[in-house]
Order: C-alpha cells, then sequence, then structure tokens
C-alpha cells in the first residue's frame, strides 16, 4: 500500500492546535521570569532555561559567550552625514552648532564641530 506523503488538512490542523498548545506552554513558562532574575549575573541563561523547561529535557549544546563587535566608525558616520541637505543639518545642529551621532548599536557617541561640519558640505 502506497501512502500519501502529503498530510492530511486534519494532521495539518492537528499540528497547528499542538503548536499553539506549545506555545502558549512557553508563554506561561516565560511569564513566572521576574525581573530581578533577567538582570541577576549569577543567573545563568542555562540555569534559567533549565528551572522553566526541566520537564522537556533541555539540552544545552555549547554556549557562545555574547561580544560586543560594531562596525560604525567616524568615517562611516561623516560619509552619512553628507548625504543630508543643509536643512536637514542645520537642524541637527544643537545650540553650540555641533553635531552627536549616536550609535545605537553600540553606543558610541561620534561629535562634530562646526568646523568639521562645514568641511563635510563642502563641495
Amino acid at each position: 500500500m502506497i501512502q500519501d506523503p502529503q498530510p492530511s488538512r486534519d494532521d495539518e490542523s492537528s499540528d497547528a492546535a499542538d503548536g499553539d498548545d506549545t506555545w502558549q506552554r512557553v508563554r506561561m513558562l516565560t511569564a513566572t521570569i521576574e525581573d530581578h532574575e533577567l538582570l541577576d549575573p549569577a543567573l545563568t541563561a542555562e540555569r534559567l532555561l533549565l528551572r522553566l523547561f526541566h520537564e522537556e529535557g533541555v539540552v544545552i549544546e555549547r554556549v557562545v559567550p555574547l561580544r560586543s563587535y560594531c562596525k560604525c566608525s567616524r568615517d562611516k558616520i561623516a560619509k552619512v552625514l553628507t548625504t543630508f541637505g543643509a536643512d536637514d543639518i542645520r537642524d541637527m545642529r544643537d545650540d553650540a552648532g555641533n553635531i552627536t551621532v549616536t550609535c545605537e548599536f553600540c553606543a558610541t557617541k561620534y561629535a562634530f564641530d562646526a568646523a568639521e561640519i562645514a568641511a563635510l558640505q563642502a563641495p
């Protein structure tokens, strides 16, 4: 007897229902995490996963430490500033006529004084 490799509509809806139940369970378990746990440097991600999902048999393959890595640079920010028109540049200036750009990825601040901005706008 040859079986149809395509799941029937009933199988698909049952899989979706199982997926919804699983997702609801994950949401309920993660809702038990308290703010202080997320900020506790002594509580590792592995320990938190084991606390939440111990019944599922958590297996952690390997831990990859996070590291800061950003490709921003003063030159790249300067090039971006050259793409703005004079009106936009005027709106970006602070009271002293300077522009400070903060990289939203690594939080590095790049300050450009009035002379630098003028040089960027020169043709």
